[in-house]
């Protein structure tokens, strides 16, 4: 593809990026590559540190607004498709919530679940996850109302191509 990226980021996170240079209107986010991703599943506290740090800045978030005026969704973005297997946290809105969002969306590469998809589909387990942390749209409840959501172009449960299935909060 012509999307020229720097650093490996996963599936979700080249499409998000790829969304950003098109200058289109799109929810504020940020993309962790996988070796960041690598480090905080290796354990480095202090990578983790400073990715809290980045993304309190990035989404203006002073400390002192717990919880945040904006949310964030944390979602996985393995380079290789994995319909409904790694994690995905919605709503967070406090800094410990998103130190914890990010663990759970890394870590989530460990599952038994992830296990079982990579042996299953001949993936090798070295980790290759990206994260993509990104604010969600929310607006009073209307006619015209926004939601946050994930579509799946394979069955998340199968893997099955084919299907077109559109999950949301609202």
């Amino acid at each position: 593809d012509d999307l020229k990226i720097n650093e490996p980021v996963g599936k979700k996170a080249k499409s998000f990026i790829a969304f950003k240079k098109l200058d289109l209107k799109y929810p504020k986010g940020v993309v962790i590559s996988i070796p960041v991703v690598q480090a905080i599943l290796a354990g480095n506290e202090e990578v983790l540190d400073r990715i809290i740090d980045m993304l309190m800045k990035y989404f203006e978030i002073k400390e002192e607004n717990v919880p945040f005026k904006i949310t964030l969704a944390v979602r996985s973005s393995p380079t290789l498709s994995m319909p409904g297997v790694l994690e995905t946290v919605l709503d967070v809105s406090n800094k410990e919530a998103l130190r914890e969002a990010i663990k759970k969306v890394a870590f989530s590469w460990n599952s038994q679940k992830a296990k079982n998809c990579r042996l299953s589909n001949n993936i090798s387990d070295e980790p290759r996850l990206g994260i993509v942390i990104q604010e969600m749209v929310k607006e009073k409840p209307s006619a015209y109302s926004s939601y946050s959501g994930v579509v799946f172009s394979r069955n998340p449960n199968t893997g099955e191509k084919g299907l077109l299935r559109i999950d949301f909060i609202d």
